[in-house]
C-alpha cells in the first residue's frame, strides 16, 4: 500500500463531478492508489501516475456497488480524466493529469533546500484536517437536529430533493393528526436523519421515482385518499405502504351512487401541493 501523503487543490471543488458522490469517491481512491515511481505488479509495469483496480475488491474498498463503480469509471473516462487497460486478471488505471495534480518536486524550478519533515507537514495540514472535521461534525450535527428547525442551505446538494419531499410530509402528517385530534409531539420532534434517511432508502432501494411520490403527496391530500390520511402518519409507515398507494393513486376516482365523482382537492391545497412538489 503507498505511504506518506498527496497534494489536493481547492479547485477540485469547482470540478464537474464534485457532487457526484460515487464519481468523487473513485477518483479521490484512485489519486491516492497510484504510482508516485514506475514500478511492477507481478511483472506487469506500472508507471508513475497509474494504479491497479479490479471490479469486486476496488468498489469494496470505496464503499460503494459494483454498478456505481463502473459508472464512474466511465464518465472520469468520458471527460478525459483516466485511460484503462484491461488483463484478464485486472485493470490498469491511468490518471491522464497525473501530472499536473502531484507534480515531482524534483523537477520544480524552485527547488526546496531539504524535504519537509513529518511535523512541518503534519503543521502545514492540521488547519484543513481541523476544518474538515468541523465540517463533517457539522453535518453530523444536523442529521441529529429536528427536522422542522433545519433550513435547505445547511442541508448538502446530494440530499436537498430528499429534504424538501421529507419535510412535506412531515407537515402533511402533522396536519392530518391535528384533524383527528391526535398528539403531534413525535412527528414535530422528529429529526432530520429519522426523514430523510427513509425518503432516500425509498429512492434507492425501492425504486421509487418523483412521479411516484408526488402521486401519493396528491392522494394522500384527496378525499380518495381518505381511508390512508389515518392511517398513514409517520414516514415509516409511508414507505411500508408505499407501493400499495401508489397502486391507489394510480386507479381511476370511484363513482358515487348519483354517478359523479368524488369531490377533488380544493384550490388552496392544489397551489399548497404544486408549490410542495415543485423542487422535487
Amino acid at each position: 500500500m503507498a505511504i506518506g501523503w498527496i497534494k489536493m487543490h481547492r479547485k477540485l471543488l469547482e470540478w464537474e463531478w464534485y457532487n457526484d458522490v460515487p464519481v468523487r469517491l473513485t477518483f479521490m481512491h484512485l489519486l491516492l492508489t497510484a504510482n508516485w515511481e514506475y514500478t511492477e505488479y507481478k511483472k506487469y509495469p506500472i508507471q508513475r501516475g497509474q494504479c491497479i483496480t479490479g471490479t469486486s475488491e476496488t468498489p469494496k474498498k470505496i464503499g460503494i456497488s459494483k454498478q456505481q463503480f463502473r459508472t464512474a469509471i466511465s464518465k472520469l473516462k468520458s471527460t478525459g480524466e483516466i485511460t484503462t487497460n484491461s488483463t484478464n486478471k485486472f485493470t490498469v488505471v491511468t490518471l491522464v493529469k497525473y501530472d499536473d495534480y502531484q507534480p515531482n518536486e524534483e523537477e520544480s524550478t524552485t527547488k526546496p533546500t531539504r524535504k519537509p519533515t513529518r511535523e512541518q507537514h503534519q503543521n502545514n495540514t492540521q488547519p484543513n484536517n481541523t476544518l474538515r472535521s468541523e465540517e463533517d461534525k457539522e453535518i453530523k450535527n444536523i442529521r441529529n437536529n429536528l427536522l422542522s428547525e433545519i433550513n435547505i442551505s445547511d442541508v448538502e446538494d446530494s440530499e436537498k430533493k430528499y429534504f424538501e419531499i421529507a419535510k412535506s410530509f412531515q407537515q402533511l402528517f402533522i396536519k392530518n393528526l391535528e384533524e383527528k385530534n391526535s398528539p403531534t409531539k413525535d412527528q414535530r420532534e422528529a429529526t432530520y436523519k429519522n426523514y430523510v434517511d427513509q425518503i432516500r432508502l425509498m429512492f434507492e432501494r425501492d425504486e421509487v421515482n418523483k412521479e411516484h411520490v408526488v402521486k401519493v403527496y396528491k392522494y394522500l391530500n384527496s378525499p380518495a385518499g381518505e381511508f390512508w390520511k389515518t392511517n398513514i402518519l409517520s414516514i415509516k409507515t409511508l414507505r411500508k405502504q408505499f407501493q400499495k398507494l401508489v397502486a391507489q393513486a394510480n386507479q381511476p376516482l370511484n363513482k358515487s351512487q348519483h354517478g359523479s365523482t368524488e369531490p377533488t382537492i380544493n384550490r388552496q391545497s392544489a397551489e399548497t401541493i404544486r408549490q410542495n412538489s415543485e423542487g422535487w
